[in-house]
């Protein structure tokens, strides 16, 4: 099966508006067979909002894919980078209506190798808003 090697998550506002763009960066590496069998593989990527303690169901905001890549004797990697333009609304995906949260967001890869065995990985979290949390003091 290949495999996902880490993913970098970045938040860049747009000039001139509240959305921002975010970017998932990863690669994808194939094993022993995979250039020489010509294997396909379908990626999804997902951009996801964190919905803990919440309902802990994490909420997709945005998806890539699937897109089928395939290995070959010439490509043993598959160097990727989706960019999502998301808005404050897309973002906040777990307003609760009463007070501004923190905005917990992951990019989530899926493989799915021809074989139907699957592999997830999910990058770095990015905390956009909110109030930070109080303070304690020591007496």
């Amino acid at each position: 099966m290949a495999y996902i090697k880490p993913i970098t998550l970045t938040m860049t506002p747009l000039p001139n508006t509240a959305d921002v763009v975010m970017r998932a960066s990863y690669v994808i590496t194939g094993e022993d067979g995979d250039g020489i069998n010509e294997r396909k593989y379908n990626v999804t990527c997902d951009i996801i909002g964190d919905d803990t303690p919440g309902d802990g169901v994490d909420d997709v905001i945005s998806t890539f894919g699937p897109e089928t890549i395939t290995f070959s004797g010439t490509t043993a990697a598959f160097e990727r980078g989706h960019d999502f333009q998301l808005t404050p609304a897309q973002l906040d995906e777990d307003n609760n209506g009463m007070t501004i949260q923190r905005d917990e967001l992951r990019a989530r890869i899926t493989l799915v190798a021809p074989t139907g065995e699957v592999m997830t990985r999910e990058s770095n979290q990015i905390v956009r808003g909110g109030v930070a949390p109080p303070i304690a003091h020591k007496a």
